[in-house]
């Protein structure tokens, strides 16, 4: 999809423009490989990862990358799922 990172992110972002709700210059895009050489895209509002990034900062942090919550979970079993609650409830199946 992209020689670079960065051509794989924007091609990324072009494909899904059709169904997202704000511009791709209004998004950021990271790419995590997974089996099979595929990639899951984490797309979200610059707006929402800078807010994100501020109240670590806020709280005394200094974050160095934002990890989707999901991502977190071991990969799950064929045909089962990992589920994690504590507040909102996690899920990863097989495929992600």
């Amino acid at each position: 999809m992209g020689h670079t990172d960065a051509q794989a992110r924007a091609a990324t972002l072009a494909s899904l423009t059709p169904d997202l709700a704000m511009a791709t210059a209004d998004c950021v895009c990271a790419l995590t490989p997974v089996e099979g050489g595929r990639r899951i895209a984490h797309v979200m509002a610059r707006r929402a990862l800078d807010a994100l990034v501020d109240r670590a900062k806020a709280h005394g942090y200094s974050p160095e990358a934002v990890i989707a919550d999901f991502a977190l979970l071991p990969q799950a079993a064929p045909g089962e799922a990992v589920v994690a609650e504590r507040g909102d409830c996690l899920v990863r199946t097989e495929a992600l």
